[in-house]
């Protein structure tokens, strides 16, 4: 009897074994074939190419993956931007909302057919502060806020020499003073902001409130509140606030974009550090509380290329109502919404254990029944 129960246990001990056992090598998965089974699911992308830190100017590259749609839209979110998300596709984010189920305020980039994308993102002219900001990949038109597959790249925005800088006019309501647009002005000067004597220098940027952009220029034995940039010796002759004819005016376009080449040839400047000012209206550096500006510094050196660069470095003094740049520190890459894990198959028992077990039950049955 001893026997026969002894024998019993072993068999249900055998059977217990079994169940825990691991599964056969045949069903085994590697970890690559869990990962390619993962990137089978519906997922979308975005990376920044290169470093993570960029200056306002810079193009900067993004590309990644989606699997979900034909087609990525882009949008931004960071310091003085919409909390819900800004126009990443406007040079003035600050002041374009996003606006859910509306494409035109998206950035659209066609998915190719390997589900790839790429779109390469030009910042010249655009109004942003320092800091870390946030580029949104979605699949579809929603918003920061919305439920969907969204990949996300972090990346530092640097003020650089050559930034665009602008600060916003405040509305008079009352007096005899015009009435001011709200909105925003940028100028930036073309290359490293250090020029002969001689050169032309390009000068573009946004102007947000009025279909006019004014500039002036001041520095070394020039007007303090202004001198005409327009004339051959401006030393002698300052611009008149609010009078359209003694500053440089320029046509702003459709798209909100102004630019002008100033040919320096045959000008009558000394050597150092100018800062040219492009204003909304025609008013003096006296009187700018009530217009949106922008400026912008340059150096100006000996036509015979031996200039001595200047010690200022820095393109503007805006008005307490500016941003001021700051650094942070560079964030990782991308980010992307997790992806639902890929578990191995359950494991069970192979059928050679399976088969041996009844052998082995079969053996043990014969020896109790001797």
């Amino acid at each position: 009897m001893k026997k026969r129960l002894t024998f019993a246990l072993v068999t249900v001990a055998l059977f217990a074994l079994l169940a825990i056992m691991p599964v056969s090598a045949e069903s085994n998965l590697t970890q690559e074939q869990i990962a390619a089974m993962a990137a089978d699911r519906p997922h979308i992308t975005i990376m920044a190419a290169g470093d993570t830190e960029y200056y306002v100017g810079e193009t900067i590259e993004f590309s990644g993956d989606n699997t979900i749609t034909d087609m990525t839209y882009l949008f931004i979110t960071g310091p003085g931007l919409p909390e819900d998300g800004a126009q990443i596709n406007n040079p003035d984010p600050a002041h374009a909302p996003l606006e859910n189920d509306n494409p035109a305020s998206y950035q659209q980039v066609s998915v190719k057919s390997d589900h790839t994308w790429s779109w390469k993102w030009d910042t010249t002219n655009y109004v942003l502060e320092g800091g870390i900001y946030r580029i949104h990949a979605v699949p579809r038109l929603y918003d920061k806020d919305s439920i969907t597959p969204t990949g996300t790249a972090l990346i530092t925005i640097k003020k650089s020499a050559g930034s665009a800088t602008s600060t916003t006019a405040t509305p008079t309501l009352s007096g005899n003073e015009k009435t001011i647009l709200p909105g925003a002005i940028t100028i930036v000067a073309a290359g490293n902001q250090s020029y002969n004597l001689g050169d032309e220098i390009a000068f573009t940027g946004t102007n947000t409130g009025t279909w006019k952009t004014y500039l002036f220029i001041v520095g070394p034995n020039l007007k303090s509140a202004g001198s005409q940039i327009q004339r051959a010796d401006p030393g002698n002759y300052a611009v008149r606030n609010n009078d359209a004819t003694s500053f440089k005016s320029i046509d702003v376009d459709g798209d909100h974009t102004w630019s002008w080449k100033w040919g320096t040839a045959h000008y009558a400047l000394d050597t150092g550090t100018y800062t040219i000012y492009a204003v909304s209206q025609p008013y003096d550096k006296e009187n700018l509380a009530n217009a949106a500006y922008g400026t912008v510094s340059i150096t100006i050196g000996k036509p015979s290329g031996s200039a001595t660069a200047s010690t200022s470095t820095t393109i503007a003094t805006t008005t307490a109502t500016s941003a001021t740049a700051t650094q942070t520190p560079s964030a990782p890459v991308a980010t992307t919404t997790p992806v639902v894990p890929v578990t191995a198959p359950t494991k069970s028992p192979g059928f050679g254990i399976l088969i041996a077990l009844i052998g082995l039950g079969a053996v043990a049955f014969i020896v109790m029944r001797r």
